[in-house]
C-alpha cells in the first residue's frame, strides 16, 4: 500500500512537471551563424527557472536544430531575434512548437507550427514611436495623436488575429493588458526624453507643465494599482520608465517644502536635504515606490529597482534588499535576484585595505598638473568616475578586475578620480571597498574636474586617461562601453 502511494505521488509529480513544461524546436536555416537569440522581456524572471541548465542567450544549434524545454506556469512572452526578424513567442504550459527561421534572398521569415501555434502567428503590432518625426516638438499634441492612431490600428490588428487564429483566452487577456497600458508606456517613455529638446527655452517650466498634465490625464485613464497588470511586459516597461522620469522630475522640485515632506516625512529641511544628497538614486526611488504603489505593483516596482541595482549603482543596496526581504519574504523575485543579493551582502562586508590609498591633500588639488606631479615617473591608468554615475558603476564592475589581473606583473598604477562627489567621502569609501578598487584615489573638487576635462579632452564619465612615465598623457580610445582590448593595447604601448 505504501509503495503504491509513493508510485502514485511520483506519477502526480511527473504529470505536474510535464504540465509546467513547453517544448520548442527551433530550426535555423539563416545563412549566417550566431544570428538567433532570445531574452525574457517584462517583469524580471530567472533564466534558469525558465530554461533549466541553459542560461538565457546561451544556445547551440546542432545541424541547424535546437530543442529547448521551457519551464512555465502560465503564458510567458519570450522575445527572439533572428537575422532581420524581431518578435515574440507566447509560450504556455504543454505547448510543443516548431519554429523555423529561414532566408530567401534578402528576406528573412519565420514559420511557427505545432501545439500553441495559434498564439504565435505574425501579429504586426506597432509598438514604438518614430522619435525623429517629433524631435523638435515642444508640445505633446502631435505625439498624442500618433499614439492614439497606433492604438486604434493595433486594436484592429488584434481583433483580426483573434478572428483568424483563435488564440487562447490567456493570450487574449495578455493582449488586452498590454494594449491597456501601451499609450501610457509610449507617452511616458517619449516625454521623459523629449524634455531635453526644450529644456533651454525660457518657458521650460510652462512647457513641462503641459506635458505633465497630459501624462496625468493618461494616468487617470487606467488603474496603475491593478494587481493583474504585473503580468504585462508593457506595464513593466511603463513602470520602470515612470520611476526614472518621476525621480528626475522630483529632483527639480526637491527645494519645495511640500515635496520634501512627502518623501522625507518627519525630518527637518536640513536632515531631508542631507538624506537626499547622500543617495538621490536607489534610496530615493525606494521612498517613491512606497509612496506611489501598493500590493503587487509595489512588489514589482521593488523588482524594477533591484534590476537597476543589479546593473548600476550599489549604493545602499544591502539595506534596500533587507527591507524588501522583510516586506516580501516569499517573493519570487528573491529567487530571481538570488545571485546578486549574495554578491551584495558579500561585498558590503568588505572593508578598506592598505592598497586603497587616498592621496594626501588630493581634495585640495586645483589643477591636473598637481595630479601628474604625484605620479611622476609612473605609467598610470586614471578612471574618471562618480558615485552618481550609473555607467561608471557598470564599467568598474565589468572591467576593473580583469584589467588589474592582466597588468598584475607589469608596472601599471591604477588611479580613480571621483567627480562631483564633494562632501561624500564616506559614501565613496564604502563604494571603493565594495568594488575592491585598489589603487590611488582622489575626490576631486569642481575646479580640478574642470581642469582635467579641459586639458585631456574628456567629455563625460566614465573616461580613461593614460599617463606615461615621461609625464605625457592621452585619452583612452576604448570608448563606451569600454572596448577592453583597445585600452589594454593602448596601455601596453605606453609602458
Amino acid at each position: 500500500m505504501k509503495r503504491c502511494l509513493i508510485i502514485c505521488l511520483l506519477l502526480v509529480q511527473y504529470i505536474f512537471v510535464q504540465a509546467q513544461t513547453a517544448k520548442i524546436t527551433f530550426e535555423n536555416t539563416l545563412s549566417k551563424t550566431g544570428e538567433v537569440g532570445f531574452y525574457l522581456p517584462g517583469p524580471p524572471k530567472s533564466s534558469s527557472q525558465l530554461f533549466g541548465d541553459s542560461a538565457e542567450g546561451n544556445y547551440f544549434f546542432k545541424d541547424g536544430i535546437l530543442k529547448q524545454d521551457i519551464h512555465v506556469k502560465e503564458l510567458t512572452p519570450i522575445y527572439y531575434y533572428a537575422g532581420k526578424l524581431r518578435g515574440y513567442l507566447y509560450v504556455s504550459p504543454g505547448d510543443d512548437l516548431y519554429v523555423k527561421f529561414s532566408r530567401i534572398g534578402d528576406k528573412d521569415s519565420v514559420t511557427i507550427t505545432g501545439k500553441g501555434a495559434n498564439n504565435n502567428q505574425y501579429l504586426g503590432l506597432t509598438t514604438s514611436l518614430n522619435r525623429e518625426a517629433f524631435k523638435n516638438d515642444t508640445l505633446p499634441d502631435r505625439v498624442l495623436a500618433e499614439i492614439k492612431k497606433m492604438d486604434l490600428q493595433n486594436q484592429v490588428a488584434i481583433q483580426r488575429y483573434i478572428k483568424k487564429h483563435k488564440p487562447t483566452k490567456a493570450w487574449k487577456d495578455m493582449m488586452a493588458l498590454n494594449q491597456k497600458y501601451t499609450p501610457l508606456d509610449l507617452f511616458v517613455g517619449f516625454s521623459g526624453n523629449q524634455k531635453f529638446s526644450y529644456r533651454n527655452k525660457k518657458n521650460y517650466r510652462e512647457l513641462k507643465a503641459v506635458w505633465d498634465k497630459k501624462q496625468d490625464s493618461l494616468l487617470n485613464d487606467v488603474d496603475i494599482q491593478d494587481p493583474t497588470a504585473v503580468k504585462s511586459e508593457v506595464f513593466y516597461s511603463f513602470l520602470s520608465d515612470y520611476l526614472l522620469r518621476k525621480k528626475e522630475s522630483l529632483w527639480e522640485q526637491m527645494k519645495d517644502s511640500t515635496v520634501m515632506q512627502k518623501y522625507y516625512p518627519g525630518m527637518t529641511r536640513e536632515e531631508a536635504l542631507k538624506m537626499h544628497s547622500s543617495d538621490s538614486e536607489n534610496q530615493f526611488v525606494e521612498r517613491m515606490i512606497n509612496q506611489e504603489f501598493q500590493g503587487k505593483v509595489n512588489e514589482l516596482a521593488y523588482a524594477s529597482l533591484l534590476n537597476n541595482i543589479q546593473r548600476d549603482k550599489k549604493t545602499n543596496a544591502a539595506a534596500i534588499i533587507d527591507r524588501f526581504e522583510k516586506k516580501y519574504p516569499n517573493s519570487e523575485y528573491l529567487k530571481v535576484f538570488a545571485l546578486m543579493i549574495s554578491e551584495v551582502r558579500t561585498n558590503e562586508a568588505r572593508k578598506l585595505n592598505d592598497k586603497m590609498i587616498f592621496i594626501p591633500g588630493g581634495t585640495e588639488f586645483s589643477n591636473f598638473d598637481q595630479v601628474l606631479e604625484k605620479v611622476k615617473g609612473k605609467t598610470v591608468l586614471i578612471d574618471l568616475w562618480g558615485s552618481w554615475c550609473g555607467p561608471c558603476h557598470q564599467e568598474i564592475q565589468k572591467n576593473a578586475g580583469p584589467l588589474k589581473k592582466h597588468f598584475a606583473d607589469k608596472d601599471v598604477t591604477f588611479m580613480y578620480i571621483a567627480n562631483y562627489d564633494e562632501g561624500k567621502d564616506e559614501q565613496l569609501k564604502k563604494l571603493i571597498a565594495y568594488y575592491n578598487m585598489e589603487g590611488l584615489h582622489i575626490n576631486a573638487n569642481r575646479t580640478l574636474t574642470d581642469d582635467i576635462l579641459k586639458k585631456t579632452g574628456a567629455s563625460g564619465f566614465p573616461s580613461y586617461i593614460i599617463i606615461k612615465k615621461d609625464g605625457s598623457y592621452e585619452l583612452s580610445k576604448a570608448g563606451y562601453p569600454m572596448k577592453r582590448d583597445v585600452l589594454i593595447k593602448q596601455i601596453e604601448e605606453s609602458l
